[in-house]
């Protein structure tokens, strides 16, 4: 039954090869002369190889790696044994965590045999003078410790050959320095139908090529770069086409007040044969006339990084044959980029290895920092601002509720008054609270300003609040109230841009962290009630609120960009401004209460009203929130049919796919160690 099953499978594979694409092919070794051939089945999901060299008695090998290199790659050898009979092995060296006794290498660092054949031998030959096979295998063989899953991605292709030992029952010789690597598409790129080139219609074209330069004749490998200015525009718009994006994302075009941006445009050329030709490679790039609600944060175009390729950059650090670049006239300089020194360079590795969304994190995390010290500084620098004496009604005796060491506090003061008659100003609790309250009047007018600007302006303006003092309570008033307007763009400004950068999974994480310098008063409100004069426990329970206040941000700041990425800025906006109405009028409430009052009693008051006051919201958010995305989220967007976006790589591709000349484009990258084969 089951030779029956494979006789089944064969002739459908077999039957199947007149359905290929267009046969490619590379010349992989020039002495000796080593071609590979191959050709993608669309209908089967399967690839045909074939592999040719002028040699006799020898076995051929290719492979696909993750790294350029053996190890983890899946490899494939053949060979016409001395009775004639063809041979053809699938071997793989385990990825690093697979067990090494198993998949690994053996002794002699031979590839270690599969123990299940998934790849299909047609043919082969020895004719005396040549050695060739011919087999294909699918692109997913459902074997994933032991093959790897061919993709329409940029592969790291290995080859090699060696000798046969006929006196040792055709054992396999080292292939020596007879081996290399390439990086080939082993699948063929996206071409437009009828109907999917119907969707860019309405699309405009901005062309990006080289100017006509000659390709020397004497070179296997060179690269050509020149700089291109881009277009600008007075509205917003996207670059939409021409490459992969997702229906919703699109790389900005600069505004015109902005001042155009400049590309880089690299082409490498990859002439096997080495043949003199004049060339003018670019890239079409489609934009909308409407702008699409996410913006791309890297542009690439021509290579797409995967597993097999094992990078997701183009150019290695340390480069090896920067020396080896061909610069053709009145172009730029391919290589003025890799010219870094040993610190740069690991700069530069350690800084592509942090997402730049933590990036943004960690620096919106040290700017509420900030926020949140202008904030609140005026809150402690009012206790030795007041001169409490000096304000008439206020009975130095209610602050004898609790015994206070004074001299431990204050070396020479002999008495409480001591510790109260140090500030110029006789401000009441009425005006204290209305200095305290003043910067939310301000906080609760302002929504979505640029986030780092704000801040700025709002520490120069809170270095002016001594001059502000002395000129009376009303100029701090009127100070702190410009101080909260500044300060009132910040957290709108950063939900806005956290949900454009955090995705789903990292929200809540990313959320915490940014707004972790947010922590207030919270759930150890009424410890601090009961602890009375106990300062310790005091402590304790205000470290406890806090620390549960800055947790519950994960909750309900996150909650926000979740119901609405795209408005996420506009309803922070909408929503802080009631929760800000509390914020000016708790200082003026504590006034109310205290006045004439200083006594714990009173101020026991003020703690139970906050307390109540978390409860009720916490019930009311628990009764009303919901983590589901909003219907009015999507507007109806005019890409929406765009279900399929293409990769373009050259506007004459379909005319030269038969050359034997590949080209590689990339914008705005650097040089790239691959030989992509088109």
């Amino acid at each position: 039954m089951e030779m029956f099953v494979l006789l089944i499978l064969t002739a459908t594979l077999l039957t199947s090869l007149s359905q290929c694409q267009v046969r490619r092919h590379v010349i992989a070794m020039q002495n000796p002369r080593y071609d590979i051939y191959w050709a993608y089945n669309e209908t089967m999901k399967s690839i045909q190889i074939e592999l040719i060299a002028n040699v006799t008695s020898s076995w051929l090998g290719i492979g696909f790696s993750p790294s350029g290199g053996m190890k983890g790659a899946d490899i494939m050898t053949c060979w016409v044994d001395s009775k004639g009979k063809s041979m053809l092995e699938a071997k793989y060296i385990a990825i690093f965590g697979l067990e090494q006794d198993r998949f690994g290498q053996s002794a002699d660092g031979a590839p270690t045999l599969d123990t299940q054949q998934n790849t299909i031998l047609e043919s082969a030959f020895d004719n005396g003078t040549h050695t060739g096979c011919k087999f294909n295998r699918t692109l997913n063989t459902c074997d994933t410790k032991q093959d790897l899953i061919l993709t329409n991605e940029l592969t790291k292709l290995i080859f090699g050959l060696g000798e046969l030992d006929r006196k040792t029952n055709d054992e396999l010789k080292y292939h020596s320095k007879n081996r290399g690597s390439m990086s080939v598409y082993l699948l063929d790129p996206p071409n437009l139908g009828d109907a999917e080139s119907s969707v860019f219609k309405s699309y405009k074209t901005f062309n990006i090529t080289n100017p006509p330069v000659t390709i020397p004749g004497n070179m296997s490998t060179s690269y050509m770069c020149s700089i291109h200015k881009g277009i600008s525009f007075d509205k917003p718009l996207h670059y939409v086409g021409g490459f992969m994006y997702p229906r919703n994302v699109g790389y900005p075009i600069p505004l015109a007040s902005e001042g155009p941006k400049f590309y880089r445009l690299e082409v490498h050329y990859d002439n096997a044969e080495k043949k003199e030709f004049k060339d003018s490679s670019g890239i079409s790039m489609l934009y909308s006339d409407r702008p699409r609600p996410t913006n791309a944060a890297i542009m690439e175009i021509g290579l797409t990084y995967g597993p097999l390729q094992g990078t997701e950059v183009s150019v290695p650090v340390g480069y090896p044959k920067v020396s080896n670049i061909y610069i053709p006239p009145k172009t730029g300089n391919c290589s003025s980029g890799l010219r870094i020194s040993k610190l740069n360079q690991k700069l530069l590795q350690f800084f592509d290895d942090i997402p730049k969304r933590y990036v943004l994190a960690v620096l919106a995390f040290f700017g509420f920092v900030t926020e949140y010290a202008l904030r609140i500084n005026i809150n402690v620098a009012i206790l030795a601002m007041v001169n409490n004496t000096a304000i008439p009604h206020l009975p130095v005796e209610g602050f004898a509720a609790c015994d206070l060491n004074v001299s431990a506090v204050l070396g020479n003061a002999t008495q409480r008054t001591d510790l109260l008659a140090d500030g110029e100003y006789e401000w009441d609790e009425e005006i204290q609270a209305l200095v305290l309250g003043s910067f939310f009047w301000g906080y609760i007018l302002t929504s979505k300003l640029l986030f780092g600007g704000s801040l700025m302006v709002a520490s120069m303006i809170t270095f002016l609040t001594p001059l502000a003092a002395s000129w009376g309570h009303l100029s701090v008033v009127l100070l702190r109230v410009f101080v909260g307007m500044l300060q009132g763009v910040a957290n709108p400004a950063m939900h806005a841009m956290l949900a454009e950068w955090a995705p789903p999974s990292e929200r809540a994480k990313l959320t915490s962290a940014v707004y972790a310098a947010h922590f207030g008063a919270a759930l150890g409100i009424i410890g601090v009630i009961y602890s009375q004069c106990d300062y310790l426990w005091t402590m304790i329970f205000l470290t406890f609120a806090i620390t549960f206040q800055g947790a519950s941000n994960a909750g309900f700041m996150t909650n926000l960009i979740d119901i609405a990425p795209n408005f996420a800025g506009t309803l922070y906006g909408v929503s802080n401004f009631f929760g800000t109405v509390a914020s000016f009028l708790a200082p003026v409430t504590a006034g109310m209460i205290t006045k004439g009052n200083q006594t714990v009693q009173h101020w026991n008051k003020i703690l139970w009203i906050a307390a109540c006051m978390y409860v009720a919201s916490n019930i009311f958010y628990l009764m009303f929130s919901d983590s589901r995305e909003a219907w009015w989220n999507r507007p109806k967007n005019e890409d929406e049919e765009n279900e399929t976006e293409i990769q373009d790589v050259a506007p004459d591709y379909n005319a030269r796919r038969g050359s034997t000349v590949r080209r590689s484009i990339v914008i705005p990258i650097y040089v790239v160690d691959t030989k992509p084969v088109y």
